[in-house]
């Protein structure tokens, strides 16, 4: 519930001209919250996580940090709070500085739950290569040119 109103939230706020500071008593969230919560925002204090997926400008997703399977399981957590009523997913990959396989598949996993594509802009040659040796098993995930 907290990380599908951050998520609602931080997209509200690239799309209109606002401004919020989040304050959680991480007694009562707990620390896998926290964790989600932290992976919501572009930027975050304290204990970093390994990733983040965040809005960015125009109300597109943007992914910075390392995807792999130390984070699958908060990967999958922090998927499930995506507005994925929106439609098809704009996910700029432009600060991935490394994603596994495994992560690919989970993105295309909840795509194809979701009923929607996620287009892929800014994706290094590597993980083009990747997406190359895994179709058609990640046929949702749909790289712009």
């Amino acid at each position: 519930m907290f990380t599908q109103y951050e998520h609602l939230v931080d997209r509200m706020m690239t799309l209109e001209p606002f401004s919020g500071l989040c304050g959680y008593d991480i007694g009562v969230v707990g620390p896998s919250v926290r964790s989600q919560l932290a992976c919501l925002h572009p930027v975050s204090v304290g204990e970093a996580p390994l990733f983040h997926l965040s809005w960015a400008g125009g109300g597109h997703l943007a992914m910075d940090g390392e995807w792999d399977s130390s984070t699958d399981r908060l990967f999958r957590q922090v998927l499930g709070s995506v507005d994925w009523d929106s439609g098809p997913i704009r996910l700029d990959m432009g600060g991935a500085e490394f994603v596994d396989h495994r992560s690919l598949l989970i993105l295309e996993e909840f795509a194809a739950r979701n009923g929607s594509a996620v287009e892929l802009v800014n994706v290094a040659g590597s993980m083009r290569r990747l997406l190359t040796f895994l179709e058609p098993d990640v046929s949702r995930l749909i790289v712009a040119n």
